[in-house]
């Protein structure tokens, strides 16, 4: 059991780092702990929206949403790069336990495909 995505991420990039591991099955559990309200993970999502390389650009035009932990992004970004980075940021910040990406990509006639 571990506290946030980042954690569990991070335990299976560092059991797939093994020498002779060839496959990780993730069975990590999160338990998120309430270490910041709601409010507050809106504004560090937002703080590192606008101090990332890649969606400082976009960053006033993506909506952050927390509700219990589980934080949803609306709003629509130029590319799929900052598509891409801007939930990254968001599903690791500590204290968000789970990401709705609503996000749209401008000019793009698909939707993201997972």
């Amino acid at each position: 059991n571990v506290n946030s995505d980042f954690e569990r991420d991070q335990a299976a990039r560092v059991a797939a780092d093994v020498l002779g591991v060839s496959e990780v099955v993730n069975n990590i559990t999160i338990n998120p702990l309430p270490r910041y309200s709601d409010a507050a993970l809106v504004h560090r999502i937002e703080d590192r929206l606008a101090g990332n390389w890649e969606t400082y650009r976009v960053a006033d035009r993506i909506a952050v949403k927390v509700k219990d932990g589980k934080a949803t992004l609306t709003g629509q970004v130029d590319n799929w790069a900052q598509y891409r980075e801007a939930a990254a940021l968001a599903r690791l910040t500590d204290g968000v336990w789970a990401l709705d990406n609503q996000l749209s990509v401008a000019s793009a006639d698909y939707p993201w495909p997972g």
